[in-house]
């Protein structure tokens, strides 16, 4: 039970952080886990590597921005350096803005 908490902290912490620079380390710093033990435990609860997190949840909202708006900045600004973020995440800012639109309106 302790771990799970200690892995929610780091997953509140990706999320207040999502737009920065954050690490993989840092992440594991704030569960006051080694590198090697945070990734581990992290996937075994979530069932995703942190990294494989971090990007799910900052092509999410940049998802979601897109729906509103076509201006590549919004890359930048999800810390989404380039195309290869979204191609990474298995989808291209197009089929992406197209596949949230749809869920959007289904959803509203």
């Amino acid at each position: 039970m302790k771990q799970i908490n200690r892995i929610q902290n780091s997953i509140q912490f990706i999320e207040n952080h999502l737009k920065e620079n954050i690490t993989i380390k840092d992440a594991a710093d704030t569960a006051f886990f080694s590198l090697y033990h945070f990734s581990r435990t992290f996937n075994q609860i979530t069932r995703h590597s942190p990294y494989e997190y971090i990007i799910k949840r900052r092509l999410s909202e940049a998802a979601i921005e897109i729906t509103n708006s076509n201006k590549i900045e919004l890359l930048k600004l999800n810390d989404l350096k380039n195309i290869t973020g979204y191609i990474r995440g298995g989808c291209s800012p197009i089929g992406m803005k197209k596949q949230y639109t749809t869920y959007l309106s289904d959803i509203a």
